[in-house]
């Protein structure tokens, strides 16, 4: 990882970003194994006190977990991560989807299975044949109901722009040409909705079938990231080229205090000024682009310094007046989608 020169508060110094990120990593990780259920029922969830119920996408805490067992080798790490991946594939359904417990919402298969698809990258070296198999047959489901469901009149864009690095990486993984396709489909459809600034509509109500409205913490944590892992993961440059374009655009949204200010968006009843509630953070964009303009590593980690000054019991709050508003622990989801 590149040392990346910029100012703070006048004073030029030099940060180790890849250290700075594995820091916060290993806080969040800690506390989340912390809550993860060891007793043979529901073995690899991880509770949440503030919602009293058990998130199938806390799973997804399988990929920073794995990362972090590459990065430290101790093995607390990599059971974590087989136990929550054990768990997830014990609660997909007969047609190879998850629900966003307590909702029926089922679009979130997208987020599960690509940080499946990452872990078993990692780790799966380390798992019995019977787990490999396991995964295996688990992320082909989900592949398939992605590849039958997933396109604007079904969800949201984020979903959809998520999908387009879901289905690229599992056509990868399965040789399939089906999913490529789909995939390649969905990123042209999704970037047909930018505006000329960059912004991606397709967040808010639907009427007439269609979706409006831009969340800027969802283009930045969710849809660009996944529209350029595809273009990186596939080669498309036309898409890549797009989402070159709307970071210029979007990284003004990072103010100098590190917060992100998405309370302009259709949905900024999530906006927390590190992002949003239930979104992976702008970390992963910008650390997708960072080689391209010394900005982007700035502003990632003004965000996440940000982000580290509002932390309650060792887990991501909901923003600034959350110790103020709330006498109980936060809810998990942001811990795990940033993490």
């Amino acid at each position: 990882m590149l040392l990346f020169v910029f100012s703070v508060q006048s004073q030029a110094q030099k940060i180790n970003i890849k250290e700075e990120y594995a820091e916060t990593l290993k806080q969040l990780t800690d506390a989340l194994i912390k809550r993860q259920i060891t007793s043979k029922t529901d073995a690899g969830a991880i509770e949440c006190k503030f919602c009293n119920v058990l998130h199938t996408r806390a799973a997804e805490a399988m990929y920073p977990f794995s990362v972090m067992y590459g990065i430290k080798k101790n093995k607390l790490y990599l059971d974590a991560a087989r136990s929550a991946a054990n768990w997830l594939i014990s609660q997909q359904q007969a047609d190879g989807s998850w629900k966003e417990t307590p909702e029926e919402w089922t679009g979130t298969t997208t987020d599960q299975l690509l940080m499946m698809l990452m872990s078993f990258e990692k780790i799966s070296a380390s798992l019995t044949e019977s787990e490999r198999n396991a995964w295996i047959s688990s992320m082909r489901k989900a592949a398939d109901y992605l590849a039958a469901v997933m396109k604007p009149e079904f969800a949201s864009i984020n979903y959809v722009a998520t999908s387009t690095a879901t289905l690229a990486k599992a056509g990868l993984f399965f040789k399939e040409k089906s999913f490529l396709e789909k995939a390649r489909i969905l990123a042209h459809r999704t970037v047909s909705k930018m505006d000329e600034d960059g912004f991606i509509n397709g967040e808010g109500g639907r009427s007439h079938r269609n979706k409006y409205g831009v969340d800027l913490g969802y283009d930045m944590e969710m849809s660009l990231w996944g529209l350029g892992l595809y273009a990186k993961l596939t080669g498309d440059t036309l898409v890549n080229a797009c989402v070159k374009k709307a970071l210029k655009n979007h990284l003004y949204f990072i103010y100098p205090d590190g917060s992100l200010d998405a309370s302009w968006g259709i949905r900024s009843n999530k906006w927390t000024g590190y992002g949003s509630a239930t979104s992976d953070g702008c970390q992963v964009l910008f650390s997708l682009y960072a080689d391209e303009d010394p900005r982007y590593a700035a502003a990632s980690l003004r965000n996440l310094n940000f982000l580290k000054r509002n932390m309650v019991d060792d887990l991501i709050g909901y923003g600034l007046q959350h110790k103020q508003l709330f006498t109980t622990p936060p809810c998990i989801y942001p811990s795990f989608a940033k993490a």
